[in-house]
């Protein structure tokens, strides 16, 4: 799937932050979020990686995309 197959409502850039802020921004637009609803995060600290997916296998969203950018990780994020 490409960026322009998703359905994207929310955007989160956390570039520049270190772990909590990335991952405190990230809960805080999903809890506002339905079902379904896709964000996109933008994250340079590289343990936010590690923690989404942890909040992923507690069943609170799934990671959709990820992918390494020149100076970011860019995922995709669905709130299940």
């Amino acid at each position: 799937m490409t960026e322009e197959q998703y359905n994207i409502k929310h955007t989160v850039d956390t570039c520049g932050y270190c772990c909590p802020i990335p991952m405190i921004s990230t809960l805080k637009v999903l809890s506002r979020m339905n079902v379904g609803d896709q964000i996109e995060v933008k994250a340079t600290d590289e343990a936010f990686e590690v923690d989404i997916q942890k909040v992923a296998g507690m069943g609170k969203c799934k990671v959709i995309f990820s992918e390494e950018r020149d100076d970011y990780t860019y995922f995709i994020v669905e709130k299940i």
